[in-house]
């Protein structure tokens, strides 16, 4: 596990079985150009050169080309579908069977309307055509089955496109190629199917760690909360893989809304007691990164670890989550921490009481008293909400300010509604908190507002 560790970052792949007898597709077939193509050898140049004849018809018409540029050339029909497939991977087409040697280099939205052509012969062609390859033995084979299954692979597709990828020489150049292709086939299935978390640990269960990487990796580029969710459980059953699935993790959440569920940060959490410093590492990073604020306590024990890469990243993970600027002693840590549980359970209760009461001030003053606060900060959004609904415009406008400092994806919704407030200035400061809270600008400061030590 130690080696994964180290190479989490870099490794790729996964391992599964293709469909059972796809090797034996092609048995006793007359080859013919297209099946040809099919079974891996270069595409017919008949079909490039039609596929050029297209294009350059299309850019004779509009310098941009269009949706029709992608019927037309699925027009083609099923026999020109590893034409297209090769000709949207290289970016390049034959501009004549007879000449082969003069090629036309696609524009970026021209091989977008080759894919797309290839996408509308519709899956069962494309399918057919990857499942024929069995275990492609060469990289041009591997390239069509793996982009055909990326612009139309499904869920249960995926161990197709591990069978295929597996096929690869493990001598490092080659692998490295097909780890990149798989991961983007993965990656594009799982954005479009969201049956795909369903079948995570059956992928990762007897794969090689080239190849799990690529699973795991391309799993993460959904950014669905079901595929974080399932690769958080994963830590629970694929030990091996622990440091590559925690790499990962940031990934998966990134651009979900806050907070995280909490079958999220407990795995993560347990994985600070790990026996392994690079595990505890990834797993300090990564409650960092999903704020989980029941992990101050374990990050603080972890600055008496005797690794020093542990003892720094642990330090970052407090800094990050606090926003306190501490130094490494963990009695300054944990003075803090003690502060702010003391707060939140003696005042808390009270600011509560004071958002909902008539009085403006006391009001005003729960909201520059709470956004004052980085800890439990999702819990204190949550309360802050209340005073959206405070009879006095002032105080809606300055809760809209104090969510935003707060920067916690709990107050989207309420936000949200208020873009609608009767008083302009209330929804003006609604829309100025949720461009803050999708990181377009930097959140205000509320005045006479003062940092908490």
């Amino acid at each position: 596990m130690a080696a994964l560790a180290r190479s989490a970052l870099a490794a790729t792949g996964l391992v599964l079985l293709a469909a059972a007898g796809a090797g034996q597709a092609n048995a006793g077939v007359a080859v013919t150009p297209a099946a040809a193509a099919s079974s891996g050898q270069t595409a017919d140049p008949a079909w490039e050169a039609q596929i050029a004849a297209l294009l350059l018809a299309a850019r004779r018409e509009k310098p941009v080309p269009g949706p029709s540029v992608a019927q037309r050339l699925s027009g083609l029909g099923e026999a020109a579908a590893p034409a297209l497939l090769d000709a949207c991977s290289s970016g390049r087409v034959v501009l004549a069977a007879d000449r082969p040697a003069e090629d036309l280099a696609l524009l970026e939205a021209e091989r977008g309307a080759v894919g797309a052509a290839a996408a509308l012969l519709g899956r069962e062609v494309l399918l057919r055509l990857a499942a024929e390859l069995g275990a492609p033995t060469n990289a041009v084979a591997r390239r069509r089955a793996l982009l055909g299954l990326e612009l139309a692979g499904q869920a249960e597709d995926l161990e197709l496109a591990v069978g295929v990828a597996r096929s690869a020489r493990q001598d490092g150049l080659e692998q490295t190629e097909v780890q990149r292709e798989l991961e983007r086939t993965v990656a594009a299935i799982a954005q479009r199917d969201e049956r795909c978390d369903e079948h995570l640990h059956r992928l990762l269960e007897q794969a090689d760690d080239w190849i799990a990487t690529s699973v795991v990796r391309g799993m993460a580029c959904a950014q669905r909360p079901d595929v974080l969710l399932a690769l958080a459980i994963e830590l629970d059953h694929s030990p091996r893989l622990e440091p590559l699935i925690l790499s990962a993790l940031p990934r998966a959440a990134s651009n979900l809304p806050t907070p995280y569920d909490l079958r999220v940060l407990e795995p993560v959490r347990e994985r600070l007691s790990s026996t392994d410093t690079l595990v505890q590492r990834a797993a300090a990073a990564v409650a960092a990164y999903l704020e989980d604020f029941e992990a101050l306590p374990a990050l603080i024990g972890l600055l008496d670890s005797g690794d020093a890469g542990l003892r720094a990243t642990a330090l970052e993970a407090l800094r990050h989550t606090s926003r306190r600027t501490y130094g490494p002693q963990p009695q300054a840590w944990t003075a803090w921490l003690e502060r702010e549980r003391q707060w939140y359970d003696r005042r808390v209760p009270v600011l509560g009481e004071d958002l909902v009461r008539a009085d403006v001030g006391r009001a005003l003053a729960a909201l520059r008293e709470l956004s004052a606060h980085r800890y439990r900060r999702h819990d204190l959004a949550r309360l802050a909400v209340q005073a959206l609904d405070h009879q006095d415009a002032r105080v809606r406008s300055a809760a809209c300010a104090a969510l935003a400092r707060l920067g916690s994806g709990a107050s989207i919704a309420a936000l949200c509604a208020r873009l609608d407030d009767g008083e302009i200035e209330v929804a003006r400061a609604a829309q100025a908190g949720l461009a803050v809270l999708h990181g377009l600008v930097s959140p205000p400061v509320l005045d006479g507002q003062a940092e908490p030590n």
